[in-house]
């Protein structure tokens, strides 16, 4: 009897302990868990922003390629109105001096169509060169993002299996638990049974003094008996 109660006892302390490690084991996953899904969060917030800042940098330098384009819009301007100038003093000067003037306007002209001529190749240049550079970044950056959020949504899968195989030791531990309160309890039944038993033969025999447990009896009368 005092085995079986020592053995039960230690297998109730081992269930108990299990369960609370079990327990712990749970929350600090638990806690695992939000701190990676903070973390993604933080690493998601943080990737959006440095796109942010580099689109904001990108539309910054664009800006200034833009006011370097409108000072050649400026000198283009100047260079037209300078060019009227001209047309007028050769309309003045057109009796006199026809072939010279003839000769500059023509020169003039073609200064003219060769500026607006590298003008224009320049903005399409740039505008090119910054269409190219915001594409690229924007396509390592959308590849560095698709990594990370790959690595994280491995991360919290191999966590929910943590988890879930954590659930299912504890289901466990309590079957095991209930088995042992079955185990206990049929060993208190079996030791009533045997009890009443040993007092009904003892009764039989006249053996059994009225006042006094059968078990009492039984170790008096066997102390008889030696």
């Amino acid at each position: 009897m005092n085995y079986m109660q020592k053995k039960t006892s230690r297998r109730q302390t081992t269930i108990i302990t299990l369960s609370d490690q079990n327990q712990k084991e749970i929350y600090d996953l638990m806690q695992s868990k939000q701190r990676m899904l903070g973390e993604f969060e933080d690493k998601k917030n943080a990737v959006l922003r440095d796109v942010l800042m580099e689109k904001e940098n990108l539309l910054a330098k664009t800006k200034k390629e833009l006011e370097d384009l409108q000072e050649y819009r400026n000198l283009q301007y100047e260079q037209a109105s300078r060019i009227k100038e001209l047309e007028k003093e050769v309309s003045i000067m057109r009796g006199k001096h026809s072939d010279s003037i003839m000769q500059l306007k023509s020169r003039f002209l073609k200064e003219k169509r060769e500026y607006l001529h590298d003008a224009a190749s320049k903005v399409v240049a740039m505008a090119k060169e910054a269409n190219q550079e915001a594409s690229q970044c924007l396509t390592e950056h959308t590849h560095r993002i698709k990594l990370e959020n790959r690595r994280l949504r491995h991360q919290l899968l191999m966590l929910i299996q943590q988890t879930r195989a954590l659930h299912e030791h504890k289901d466990k531990l309590l079957d095991q638990r209930r088995q042992l309160q079955m185990e206990q309890q049929y060993a208190r039944d079996l030791k009533t049974l045997r009890s009443s038993r040993q007092h009904k033969v003892l009764k039989s025999f006249g053996l059994l003094d009225d006042g006094k447990p059968a078990m009492e009896t039984t170790i008096e009368t066997a102390d008889e008996v030696a």
